[in-house]
């Protein structure tokens, strides 16, 4: 996460700058495909187009020798809740926001995280 503080960091008299949003981003971009704006091809090409940006090798595929970065999503209610966030800040501006679509499973080099 970009910025992953404590509120009581965020509140203090020298707050650490940056904003939580990893775990949202998806659930708040997701509205634009809701609403038809985009589609949900579209919002997961442009949320995972990291490794061609930066060049980065054995990524963006599944294929033999890649890294297993996978997300597994289902069409199903979901309501993001800032207390159960895996990041270490508990706050967001996305608290409550809904979404169709729910992450079941995340794996990170092979290994499942969520």
């Amino acid at each position: 996460d970009h910025a992953p503080h404590l509120l009581e960091e965020k509140l203090s008299d020298n707050p650490p700058s940056g904003f939580p949003g990893l775990e949202t981003a998806f659930f708040a971009l997701n509205k634009l495909v809701s609403k038809n704006i985009i589609t949900l091809e579209i919002l997961v090409e442009k949320l995972t187009a990291a490794y061609k940006i930066f060049n980065i090798d054995s990524h963006g595929e599944i294929k033999v020798g890649n890294y297993a970065n996978l997300v597994f999503l289902q069409h199903a209610p979901c309501i993001f809740k800032a207390e159960a966030a895996k990041t270490k800040a508990k706050f967001s501006a996305f608290d409550n926001i809904t979404s169709d679509i729910s992450i079941e499973h995340v794996f990170v080099n092979g290994q499942q995280m969520f």
